[in-house]
């Protein structure tokens, strides 16, 4: 039978939904409904005739995309199913202490970043401190310039769903 492609997105991104059609795309179909809600029954999308769907959707979460067609003269018609998960998008940001900056004098970086979740809160982040040293997942961390100059501090953010985003500082 037919199937549905997809892809778990973020909000505010793009989601495509394509039907998975065994015959190598050659089925010529009668109907066509796509039809995307929450588990509440709010319909986000109610769309006919296309073979592929594409929306962006304005919050997080787990929507059922229910597929109708119907091909060789109605004879056949199948109802499939399928579940995506729509990702916040995090808000990448850090602050930094720097009372004193000089070198030999480690600074302290502060992750402050933020997420509005409804499917999950947790975040994973990368350093890039600008002069070729990198840390990974920790919150705060001190850091110590070798030598004086201007520096672009970079933190990372994403959340298990790819979503993510980026804070720079100039130092």
């Amino acid at each position: 039978g037919m199937g549905i492609k997809s892809e778990n997105t973020c909000v505010g991104d793009s989601a495509f939904f394509s039907i998975i059609d065994p015959s190598g795309g050659t089925t010529s179909f009668e109907l066509i409904q796509w039809d995307v809600m929450d588990f509440f029954g709010n319909v986000y999308y109610s769309v006919p005739s296309e073979k592929v769907l594409s929306g962006v959707f304005p919050v997080g979460g787990e929507f059922i995309v229910m597929l109708t067609v119907a091909y060789n003269g109605f004879t056949c018609v199948e109802f499939i199913m399928d579940t995506i998960i729509v990702s916040d998008q995090p808000d990448a940001a850090f602050t930094i202490n720097d009372n004193e900056i000089c070198p030999g004098t480690a600074i302290s970086f502060n992750d402050q970043s933020t997420i509005v979740t409804s499917v999950s809160s947790e975040l994973s982040r990368s350093w890039d401190f600008g002069d070729n040293i990198l840390a990974g997942d920790l919150l705060n961390i001190n850091h110590l310039y070798s030598k004086p100059g201007t520096y672009e501090a970079i933190l990372s953010v994403s959340n298990f769903g790819s979503c993510s985003d980026t804070e720079k500082k100039i130092i």
